[in-house]
């Protein structure tokens, strides 16, 4: 598989939540959504320079990640250590096929860069020169998996205030394999700001009549 094969992998998992844009500023994806970005290395193998680029990238980014296949991952385990401590979160392709496991997952939780520089992100819009189109979409479509899930959750919520995550996705049409990925991905995008009008006191969600 080349890099640009594995790119790829990343770019149909991230596509649902964030417009992509690629080689800005030397990193291989940026995403935004609403006001939130983040930046994206992809390499073939889990090493010290995929960390020092994620690094790097902490101080112009809310969310700063590397993205690497399970195999070059499985036995580096110090790797991915040093990305925790350093706030970088791994995005993981499974190469090899384990069961059970999602085709991509966020094996590492980033840090929230509550003070990065940003401004860059401005330039970046459907006119930008870096924006590809976002795989498996059609010219002009809006709609994704990941924005129809979150209008049925901002509707459960409101007609259930105080309903738990749990409860949520027990009713709600979604997209993620597994239990465990969706409540780690809706509390981030919920805190983070993505998902818009819900507000999350520990595990139960009311509507924020605030934005």
């Amino acid at each position: 598989m080349t890099e640009i094969e594995l790119a790829q992998k990343f770019v149909e998992y991230l596509c649902d939540i964030y417009d992509l844009y690629y080689e800005v500023r030397n990193v291989d994806i940026v995403g935004k959504a609403g006001s939130i970005v983040i930046k994206v290395e992809v390499k073939k193998y889990l090493n010290f320079k995929v960390i020092e680029q994620a690094h790097r990238n902490i101080r112009s980014c809310h969310y700063s990640y590397i993205a690497v296949p399970w195999s070059s991952a499985r036995n580096n385990s110090f790797g991915l250590t040093i990305c925790e401590r350093f706030g970088i979160g791994a995005l993981i392709y499974n190469d090899i096929l384990q069961e059970h496991c999602p085709p991509v997952g966020e094996y590492v939780k980033p840090h929230f860069n509550r003070g990065a520089n940003v401004s860059f992100a401005k330039k970046l819009n459907a006119d930008s020169p870096f924006k590809k189109a976002t795989p498996g979409a059609k010219s002009g479509e809006t709609v994704t998996a990941f924005s129809c899930m979150a209008d049925e959750a901002r509707r459960y919520v409101r007609m259930y205030p105080g309903c738990t995550i749990k409860k949520i996705f027990e009713s709600v049409k979604h997209h993620y394999s597994s239990m465990t990925s969706a409540r780690s991905c809706l509390i981030q995008h919920i805190d983070s700001g993505v998902i818009k009008g819900v507000r999350r006191e520990k595990d139960k969600l009311y509507i924020d009549n605030k934005t």
